[in-house]
């Protein structure tokens, strides 16, 4: 290979392996995130959100804390977003208010 060659190899292994600028973390990262659900108030509710949140795809943990409204969610960025979790809580009952 010419030391023309071997400069663009060596470029192109470079864009490959650093973080783009559209996208600055790595693709595959797990998230640990807490939120507020404030109609989440008994053990029961507690019990069906964590239920149906651990069911997703890319979720690994969900924990919640009845009298305070908090749901803390493990999930993977790469299989599941934010956004898919608020819809999903939205569809059995319970709206997000704001990141804790």
């Amino acid at each position: 290979m010419s030391w023309y060659g071997e400069q663009i190899h060596n470029l192109m292994v470079e864009q490959l392996t650093r973080p783009s600028l559209y996208y600055p973390y790595p693709r595959t990262q797990m998230v640990t995130i807490t939120l507020l659900v404030p109609a989440m108030k008994s053990i029961n509710d507690c019990q069906v959100v964590t239920k149906a949140i651990k069911l997703l795809p890319g979720v690994v943990n969900a924990t919640a804390v009845p009298n305070r409204g908090r749901l803390q969610v493990t999930y993977n960025n790469s299989q599941i977003t934010l956004e898919s979790i608020r819809y999903h809580l939205k569809q059995i009952g319970y709206e997000i208010i704001n990141k804790a």
